[in-house]
């Protein structure tokens, strides 16, 4: 059963619920629908049928949105938003020696607070972790 069809019987099932129980506010409240939606699922299974509620799903349940790689969201948050805040910029020469600064800063004098990174540098982090990721890709060839 597809997920657009389960949100169809879900809405279907509050209809019946509904004339079932002859109350709507129970019968809303039992299935999770403000009574607003269940007059509107009504008048639209009233004039289409089952192919109207299908329309009325604009999205899907669970769908998510993409997420950005957590070094890209810091560069748009730390540098980017910071950066055309303080200076107008007139080519792109002068934006990427900026970034250029920003990174050496960010990977190599700010401690890091992620986990077992126990307040170094990023790249001091990676430096330290070569010998045993070395290993490890040795012991497992």
């Amino acid at each position: 059963m597809t997920t657009e069809r389960k949100v169809i019987r879900a809405k279907i099932g509050l209809l019946k619920l509904g004339k079932q129980l002859g109350n709507l506010s129970q019968a809303c409240k039992i299935m999770g629908y403000s009574r607003d939606s269940f007059y509107r699922f009504q008048e639209l299974y009233d004039k289409g049928g089952e192919v109207a509620l299908a329309e009325m799903t604009k999205c899907r349940p669970g769908a998510e949105e993409p997420r950005r790689p957590a070094i890209e969201q810091a560069i748009a948050e730390e540098f980017y938003q910071v950066a055309f805040r303080k200076r107008l910029y007139s080519d792109i020469t002068q934006l990427q020696a900026d970034l250029d600064a920003w990174m050496t800063s960010y990977n190599e004098q700010r401690s890091h607070q992620g986990r077992w990174c126990y307040g170094k540098t990023p790249l001091q982090t990676f430096i330290d972790s070569k010998p045993i990721a070395r290993d490890k890709m040795l012991s497992a060839a």
